[in-house]
């Protein structure tokens, strides 16, 4: 079994190091570049002790290295979950990654299936963005048009109030029940104004749950 798993060990730092954006020490550092502040180097650095079964790998090896199928997007979804993996990590010794194996396979297997049903994170985000600028116009407007109910009704009121008269209720009780009809239809202006404000607030927040899930 000890075999097995230093065999196990020795294909995932080939494969690794296919992917590596720079090596040095005689392969036995390898640097992983995501941008100028964003990079680690892995170093081949185990015990026997360390080894351990790597879950499979087989399979993973053959689709994320080994398959020339999208092999530029997936080199860079192996050095995104490598970073990932070990946050702000500048140095991480191979005897780490053996540990955190699954952890590292599961990111690469996720990232890769966004990106294969074009839905990559940056992307997502991007469309999400766009749907939040265009909810906040849809929620000024709405504000705008509840904003406007409203000033309709001192006008409504001060016109009323000039056509009653005193002493004739012929012409006051029309014109009173007038302004409770203005008043009704406004109130129901604005509850669906109000409606259509917690509508895009619900569409909002479910994109922002929808974001938050999703593997950066």
């Amino acid at each position: 079994m000890a075999i097995q798993h230093y065999v196990a060990a020795v294909k995932l730092w080939k494969c690794l190091a296919s992917f590596a954006d720079y090596e040095r020490e005689g392969g036995n550092h390898l640097l992983f570049i995501k941008s100028f502040d964003a990079k680690l180097w892995l170093v081949a650095d185990y015990a026997a002790a360390d080894l351990l079964q790597l879950p499979k790998l087989e399979e993973f090896a053959k689709q994320y290295f080994e398959d020339e199928h999208h092999k530029d997007q997936k080199r860079n979804i192996v050095r995104a979950a490598l970073l990932e993996t070990f946050k702000s990590n500048p140095s991480v010794l191979f005897a780490e990654l053996i540990s955190s194996f699954t952890d590292f396979a599961d990111r690469v297997r996720s990232s890769y299936t966004l990106y294969t049903q074009d839905f990559s994170f940056e992307k997502l985000r991007a469309e999400v963005d766009k749907q939040n600028r265009e909810d906040t116009l849809r929620l000024n407007k709405t504000f705008s048009e509840i904003q406007n109910q409203l000033l309709a009704l001192p006008a409504a009121l001060l016109a009323a109030g000039a056509a009653i008269k005193e002493h004739s209720w012929s012409t006051n009780i029309p014109v009173l029940m007038g302004v409770g009809i203005f008043m009704w239809v406004i109130w129901q202006l604005v509850a669906n104004q109000t409606s259509s404000i917690d509508a895009i607030a619900g569409e909002i927040d479910l994109r922002r749950t929808k974001l938050a899930d999703q593997p950066q």
